[in-house]
């Protein structure tokens, strides 16, 4: 089996878009940095063994929030990235996961483009960016506002008047940002 280069993958995926492909399925891939970690499992099919590869699709804050607030997107990109994985006979994509890089720049140009120097957002800075792409302009300003503070790895405190559907979508992007479900998110006044 041939080993992806995150370069090949994204080139050869973005080259598989067809010209009525959604833009955002373009930026993704253009403006955010893939990993792939080849074979991390592999199955016999009718056709011979097959090795299934992990990708990992990391992109700036608001990205992040866009894609989540656009569910087809992801299946977009996943159904790009399969299909050009399984355009390598024996190969498949196993899963895709997306999450925020804090060094991935927003403003990238192009994927060919030299990337610009790395842009380390906070974490209080990148809920305000996920926010905007997700489609909470009024909360992202208000949190923009607020007191953000992390406390640990998984402890963040969010100093805001919100009500229960606004904690419940700050605690659903904290948790995204820092790609762990079991983070502890304490939204008060």
């Amino acid at each position: 089996m041939s080993e992806w280069t995150p370069e090949e993958l994204r080139r050869a995926a973005i080259e598989g878009l067809d010209a009525h492909a959604d833009v955002r399925v373009r930026d993704a891939l253009g403006h955010g940095t893939l990993s792939v970690t080849p074979g991390v499992t592999r199955w016999e099919s009718s056709h011979g063994p097959v090795e299934g590869h992990h990708v990992i699709l990391a992109v700036d804050a608001e990205r992040l929030g866009a894609l989540r607030a656009a569910p087809g997107m992801v299946d977009a990109l996943c159904a790009v990235l399969s299909a050009t994985i399984a355009g390598r006979p024996g190969e498949a994509l196993t899963d895709l996961v997306l999450r925020w890089e804090p060094a991935v720049h927003g403003e990238h140009a192009a994927y060919r483009d030299e990337p610009p120097a790395a842009h380390v957002t906070s974490l209080g800075d990148a809920l305000v960016a996920y926010l905007r792409g997700y489609g909470e302009g009024d909360l992202a300003a208000r949190v923009e506002e607020a007191v953000v503070e992390q406390r640990g790895p998984i402890e963040v405190r969010v100093h805001l008047d919100a009500g229960a559907e606004e904690t419940a979508t700050l605690v659903a992007a904290v948790r995204d940002l820092l790609a762990d479900r079991r983070a502890r998110v304490v939204v008060h006044t």
